[in-house]
């Protein structure tokens, strides 16, 4: 089995892609505390440390970039957990296409 990794930086966000065969893994190789306004995300994922070598919230831009921010856990942070909550509230409240 061949093992391809390489990182990529992209406006302060550092992904590493780790491909075997046809799987591959985008984590987080680092977080940013910089404050993200609540009208650029979309959505959010949770990178877990047993899947990857940090924890992070990743969230997703209007623009479909990804910015690794730190964990929910993290206290220094509490942006993360008010985005979060605003997503989650903005997702129950649409209504499903028929």
């Amino acid at each position: 089995m061949q093992t391809h990794t390489y990182t990529h930086t992209l406006e302060n966000t550092e992904k590493k892609l780790v491909g075997f065969t046809d799987h591959a893994i985008d984590c987080c190789l680092t977080t940013t505390g910089q404050f993200l306004p609540r009208h650029i995300a979309v959505s959010y994922t949770m990178q877990e440390k047993s899947a990857c070598r940090i924890p992070a919230t990743v969230f997703i831009t209007r623009k479909n970039k990804k910015i690794c921010s730190p964990p929910l856990e993290d206290a220094r942070y509490p942006w993360v957990k008010k985005l979060i909550t605003h997503l989650d509230n903005l997702n129950a409240n649409q209504i499903p296409s028929k």
